[in-house]
């Protein structure tokens, strides 16, 4: 494990190592929940793919085209 000490102003310099095993970029937001005392930090990306990843089996194969019509179909029997 390894540890950081905040400076006087409170800000926490992030270390390379997590930097690297976030696949974070230079600009790119930090998310972070605290959960149980813990910190866990995140990517807006890693977030975005996780929503995919556990929406995925409730989504129907279908394509925007498909969506469009089904949508305009919708609309005239309202």
């Amino acid at each position: 494990m390894q540890e950081v000490k905040p400076s006087s102003d409170g800000r926490i310099p992030l270390p390379a190592e997590i930097r690297q095993a976030l696949d974070l970029h230079e600009g790119e937001s930090l998310q972070w929940d605290i959960v149980d005392g813990e910190v866990r930090l995140s990517t807006r990306r890693a977030r975005l793919a996780k929503a995919r990843r556990l929406a995925a089996p409730y989504l129907a194969e279908a394509s925007t085209d498909d969506f469009l019509a089904a949508r305009h179909l919708q609309e005239a029997t309202d």
